[in-house]
């Protein structure tokens, strides 16, 4: 579901618009705050939340894959007074626009830029606000400028035009234009508007206000699917103190749920983006390794919840969630109504139910033992690696394709139609196999970066063991790499190689669930960007490149 969004246009009445989009927040929350109002404003500051102390708030995203859950538990979350979730709104899209309201540059720049081009200057602003001198304030000496297009979240950014609708000075044509530039100008040296002063009691009113709820405490979205490290790493730079509740549920369970919106959705009752198993399979894989990625990066503000426990253990869903986010008082937990069993499986006709067992089989062995349910310790994080792929002797993996997002753990960059760069100091490959017929080792094709330094180097690490540095193999080999276990760095940045190499991998596994379980790292020493040696715009810190696996 695409996020609302401010619109260059009034707001009021605007369908789409971000103050429309917050106003359904009350009706999918209905029957949660029946008959919610907008509380009481105060006489003295006009906001709901006056006097409220902002660094008291805890923010929140809950997600997990879809189907897992998320919808239940946001009902469930905002049965409590203290707890506001928005419903399908990624949080950093939320905090990115209300962070870019005070960019006053930017959006002063952005109209002009709008301006009939009659009205335009000779020359962009930008330039011109090189050659004026600052504006004298009576100050004394102008701070240094500051950056006029603050870091953000990947996400388009809406122009907030509205907000100049309070300056008299300015009017359409000639007048408009002098006016803006003007104070866009003085603008241009001074601080930026005291962002951090004001962010966090904007969200919080927002909160309050969509919500009919005075104060809450807790205060976030849900999103299904949310595991992008990038946007959750800005939404703590932003708000600091943050929390992430994810859902887990059996993966064949997703994927019938799933399925059950496609078979919907092919009549025209619903819509739904998976059209075949083949597919879903593929996607849920991939996603569970993307939870998994979020669980270990932010494990100490992790609360985990397996979707079956909603039903069996209330008890300790409650308490648990009480504790991770300081609530005062216990959740309603009788909301929630199991699914038959005859009905779990009834999407699925026979042929897809076998392809959802060949992916997902030997996670459903070991589901019921799993404990998942509580904050992210090391033993559950560990639990997580059922999720990884089940590999056999004579697999093979096109690292091209979408589905090998589902090797890939940490510091790998986006599927190429080629294969996909390393882009971290570590990047970590994961896999598991059954008992006793385990691949004995995988053979990677891979490349290396184009643009490393005589002192580029690649060390490899299979379940915390160093097999050694990478290195060719000899000179008779220019296609071959090998493992040297050495104290001593063995550079690479100085030696010619072909496009495509192989690496062969000799695998061993840590016993764990019922399954073997195998991590390799690439541990990647003074990787530097195509940006940094000035060959394009890429500031990628390339280091492997892997093309193909082959399990034998």
């Amino acid at each position: 579901m695409k996020s609302g969004c401010f619109s260059d246009k009034k707001v009021s009445g605007k369908k789409g618009s971000f103050f429309s989009r917050l106003s359904s927040f009350k009706r999918s929350a209905g029957r949660v705050i029946p008959g919610a109002s907008v509380p009481e404003q105060s006489p003295a500051s006009g906001h709901s939340d006056a006097g409220h102390d902002s660094e008291s708030v805890t923010y929140l995203v809950l997600t997990g894959v879809a189907r897992s859950g998320t919808t239940v538990m946001t009902d469930i979350l905002n049965e409590s007074s203290e707890i506001v979730v928005f419903a399908e709104y990624p949080m950093h899209e939320l905090v990115g626009k209300v962070d870019g309201i005070f960019d006053y540059h930017r959006l002063l720049t952005d109209y002009v830029e709008r301006i009939q081009p009659e009205h335009q200057p000779e020359k962009p602003l930008d330039e011109k606000l090189v050659d004026e001198k600052p504006v004298d304030d009576g100050a004394g000496s102008s701070p240094e400028p500051v950056d006029s297009n603050p870091s953000e979240p990947a996400s388009d950014q809406p122009h907030h035009i509205e907000a100049l609708s309070s300056q008299k000075s300015l009017s359409d044509g000639v007048d408009t234009f002098r006016a803006t530039r003007e104070l866009a100008i003085q603008l241009k040296y001074r601080e930026r508007a005291p962002t951090e002063e004001l962010l966090k009691p904007i969200l919080n009113h927002t909160f309050s206000l969509a919500s009919g709820k005075k104060n809450p405490k807790i205060m976030g979205c849900k999103t299904p699917n949310y595991f992008d490290l990038a946007n959750i790493d800005y939404i703590k730079d932003k708000l600091g103190n943050l929390k992430i509740i994810i859902m887990v549920r059996n993966p064949i369970d997703v994927v019938n749920s799933s399925i059950a919106r496609r078979n919907k959705a092919m009549v025209g009752a619903d819509v739904w983006p998976i059209r075949n198993i083949n597919e879903e399979c593929e996607e849920t894989s991939r996603l569970f390794m993307d939870l998994r990625s979020v669980a270990e990066r932010f494990d100490d503000d992790v609360f985990l919840i397996k979707y079956e426990d909603i039903q069996n253990s209330r008890d300790k869903i409650s308490k648990g969630i009480v504790d991770f986010l300081g609530l005062e008082e216990p959740l309603r937990m009788d909301m929630f109504e199991s699914i038959p069993e005859s009905l779990r499986r009834y999407a699925l006709s026979s042929e897809e139910q076998t392809v959802s067992h060949s992916w997902f089989g030997h996670i459903e062995a070991v589901w019921p033992t799993l404990d998942l349910t509580g904050p992210a310790s090391s033993k559950r994080i560990e639990a997580l690696s059922v999720f990884a792929p089940l590999v056999r002797c004579g697999d093979g993996q096109d690292m091209s394709s979408p589905s090998s997002r589902r090797f890939l753990l940490n510091g790998w960059s986006i599927v190429e139609p080629w294969g996909v760069w390393s882009d971290s100091e570590a990047a970590e490959l994961v896999f598991s196999a059954q008992p006793g017929a385990g691949p004995s080792k995988v053979t990677v094709t891979l490349i290396l970066s184009p643009c490393r330094m005589s002192d580029f180097a690649v060390r490899v690490w299979r379940n915390g063991e160093d097999l050694g540095w990478l290195t060719f193999s000899s000179e008779d080999e220019p296609g071959c790499l090998t493992l040297v276990r050495s104290e001593q760095v063995l550079p690479l940045g100085h030696l010619e190689a072909q496009n495509s190499m192989t690496l062969e991998i000799p695998l061993s596994y840590l016993e764990g669930y019922g399954l073997w379980n195998c991590r390799i790292t690439f541990d990647i020493q003074n990787a530097v960007s195509l940006a940094d040696n000035g060959h394009s715009a890429d500031t990628r810190k390339l280091g492997v490149g892997l093309t193909h696996l082959a399990f034998s």
